[in-house]
């Protein structure tokens, strides 16, 4: 194909495989069934465990919440993307990353983006102007911060490479976490989930925060992906 341009932003590179789609496809489908099975049976049990007519309530409206992001996923299809990266053409020969092409597999390599994605409950969703060194903590000021409403402890981000990297899987000190300072790159995508209401009822029950931390992320990922 002649090589890259000047203008190729190799870490933005974006390799889809068929094969891969429908195995992320079978994990997508099998993870949203297995979320549903566990919100209709904590709404079946509700009414039976809940403590008062309005935790009732409020966790009802979590529930349902929780339901429709799984019906909106449903809809959504897997991209087949496959991690890769590339330096250059020299050093991917004989790499890792140097597979054998199969029918269908795409490779894509944009410019680059120049910004860094913002979105979700914020202030000010927005695209930011990448600057370099600048962290995930800068970024989210320049919108205004998390709002009230947001999960603070659940923010993540989509790297332009399509990997992520949340505060879970960053280094942890006492109360320092290393994912505030990391610096991220242009075309990386920082979302802010909302926070659900978790009741007592909701706070009891083992399979919300994986429900919940499923459906976030998995969002997230098909946002930045533009699925």
């Amino acid at each position: 194909a002649g090589g890259f341009t000047d203008r190729a932003y190799l870490k933005g590179t974006r390799f889809t495989r068929e094969s891969a789609r429908k195995l992320q496809q079978q994990r997508m489908d099998e993870s949203l069934a297995k979320a549903q099975e566990n919100i209709i049976k904590l709404q079946t049990n509700m009414s039976q465990t809940a403590s008062s007519a309005e935790e009732v309530a409020s966790s009802k409206t979590t529930l349902e919440g929780l339901m429709q992001s799984v019906e909106i996923l449903k809809q959504k299809k897997a991209e087949g993307r496959v991690l890769i990266e590339i330096a250059s053409l020299k050093e991917l020969e004989g790499s890792n990353y140097d597979v054998e092409l199969q029918g269908g597999d795409k490779l894509s390599i944009p410019s680059d983006p120049g910004g860094i994605n913002v979105i979700g409950d914020v202030y000010n969703q927005n695209t930011i102007v990448a600057q370099k060194g600048r962290s995930v903590e800068w970024y989210l000021k320049q919108v205004g911060g998390a709002t009230a409403d947001a999960d603070t402890d659940g923010i993540y981000v989509v790297k332009v490479d399509g990997s992520v990297t949340s505060q879970a899987n960053s280094t942890k000190f006492l109360f320092y976490n290393s994912f505030w300072g990391k610096p991220l790159d242009s075309g990386d995508t920082i979302i802010v989930p909302r926070q659900y209401e978790k009741t007592a009822y909701l706070r009891n029950m083992k399979d919300i925060a994986t429900i919940i931390g499923n459906i976030a992320v998995m969002a997230g990922v098909l946002v930045a992906a533009g699925l």
